[in-house]
């Protein structure tokens, strides 16, 4: 398969690795917002982690906000609407499970944090 078809074959110590360019998931908005500004960060530590991760986040301003979990296909997995929040450091704890409390698979999950009219998306890591 060549680049035209957005795809591109890569051989390596016997292995042999496609990678293919597709379009953000759909469950992923592709929100109009401002770049992050001071003070506006998210993080994730340990990562990777088993058996939880905590989610730190930081807004430079009082706000209400939203953070989600998505799989790499796009699938939400997990949503904390959070209330006002005072501007500053907060902490979000993922034990690495669902909305229905189901441990979710190995693998790479996206945290994305909204507000104040901000998006910030950090990668991370679970491992069973």
């Amino acid at each position: 398969k060549g680049l035209a078809n957005k795809s591109s074959l890569i051989a390596s110590l016997g292995h042999i690795y496609e990678f293919v360019e597709e379009p953000l998931p759909k469950a992923l908005p592709q929100a109009q917002v401002k770049e992050a500004p001071e003070g506006f960060a998210l993080a994730a530590y340990p990562n990777p982690f088993n058996p939880a991760t905590q989610i730190r986040f930081s807004i430079p301003t009082a706000s209400s906000a939203s953070l989600r979990i998505f799989d790499v296909n796009g699938r939400l997995i997990r949503t904390w609407n959070l209330e006002q929040r005072a501007a500053g450091e907060h902490v979000i704890l993922w034990e690495g499970n669902d909305e229905n409390g189901r441990q979710v698979a190995s693998g790479t999950y996206f945290a994305e944090l909204i507000a104040a009219g901000r998006r910030q998306v950090t990668k991370m890591a679970l491992i069973r």
